[in-house]
């Protein structure tokens, strides 16, 4: 029975692990971190002056954020939230990303015209001209391109990562945001009530109006859904990717800015600007639940796998909720067997 006992704690403490959402506060020098699974804000973390951008590693170990005022970039242990390092880059840094291997950290430098590149072994940074007024990166899945967003010139910067090398394409107006598929085959940038649509393969462009005044983009794992939010609606748009049809309008915050979708695809997450808020929507029925307590201007958001500190000191395992259900089943399945051979 204290084995019995033993594996259904088991189960549900790993059931109850979840992501984390990381979310900057523009006006408070600080981001917010919060719990995925009860939607709860655990801590707001100090962080430099104007911080906007925000990108955790794909292990979850480190959290980093660009603060626009200080030219800068906060390195962060997502274990126990102390400071590791702060990286100068260029002239008011705005959007980061990181590579997929965690490598290298990608900084839009929006007043110098550049693209940063940290090596996060040694700190070391390289930089990279752009267009101009470069906003927002996004980056494939298998590293191989980082396009970034050049808001006064209406182009795209698309890095080559293996050398650096800047291939320009044109898009809408204004590009502000950008994501990439899941599945690496198209990029999204927003600019005005534009959606510009890049095909990975050839730089193809496909440009349809969609809203008002649209802000950040995410997707769902299986690229099959976007979810772009309007900031003058302040709706968060559901489209089918296969069309671009709008398959659902949810109505969220005031000026939502930030979007972020949970690894599970159960939640997607939206940062509220003007009403200091995060809107939380379950894409089982669409259905709108709000959080508190994030600091004044919340921005950006970025998900990263929850981490939990090993026997070893200093070391840190990502947990990936969906895996550790699986091995918490077959631990208990395999404690029944025990006892029925017995």
């Amino acid at each position: 029975m204290k084995k019995l006992l033993f594996f259904f704690t088991l189960f549900f403490a790993i059931a109850a692990y979840s992501d984390k959402l990381y979310v900057t506060n523009v006006a408070d020098k600080s981001i917010s971190v919060i719990d995925t699974n009860s939607n709860t804000v655990e801590r707001n973390i100090t962080v430099g002056n104007g911080p906007v951008g925000v990108a955790v590693s794909k292990d979850g170990t480190k959290i980093y954020v660009a603060n626009f005022y200080d030219n800068t970039i906060n390195i962060i242990n997502a274990t126990n939230y102390n400071l590791i390092s702060t990286v100068s880059v260029g002239k008011h840094p705005s959007g980061v990303v990181v590579s997929p291997d965690g490598s290298k950290v990608y900084v839009a430098n929006a007043d110098d015209n550049t693209t940063s590149i940290i090596n996060t072994s040694n700190n070391t940074v390289t930089t990279v001209p752009v267009g101009k007024r470069p906003v927002c990166l996004a980056i494939t899945p298998d590293g191989s391109k980082v396009y970034v967003t050049n808001y006064e010139d209406n182009t795209i910067s698309i890095i080559n990562t293996s050398n650096n090398s800047v291939t320009t394409i044109s898009v809408t107006q204004s590009p502000i945001y950008a994501a990439v598929t899941p599945d690496g085959s198209k990029v999204y940038i927003t600019g005005g009530d534009r959606l510009s649509i890049i095909n990975t393969a050839d730089n193809s462009v496909n440009t349809i109006s969609l809203g008002a005044s649209l802000t950040d983009i995410a997707f769902s794992a299986d690229s099959s859904k976007a979810y772009i939010a309007d900031g003058v609606q302040n709706v968060l748009y559901i489209v089918r990717t296969s069309d671009n049809t709008i398959l659902n309008t949810i109505p969220v915050g005031t000026e939502p800015v930030g979007v972020a979708v949970t690894s599970d695809g159960s939640k997607v997450f939206v940062a509220n600007r003007q009403n200091d808020t995060i809107s939380v929507i379950n894409t089982s029925d669409n259905s709108v639940s709000t959080i508190s307590g994030v600091g004044p201007k919340p921005d950006c958001l970025a998900i990263g796998p929850a981490t939990q500190t090993t026997p070893s000191p200093g070391v840190t395992v990502p947990l990936a909720p969906q895996s550790l259900l699986i091995l918490a089943g077959l631990i208990m399945l395999a404690g029944m067997a025990r006892r029925r051979v017995a």
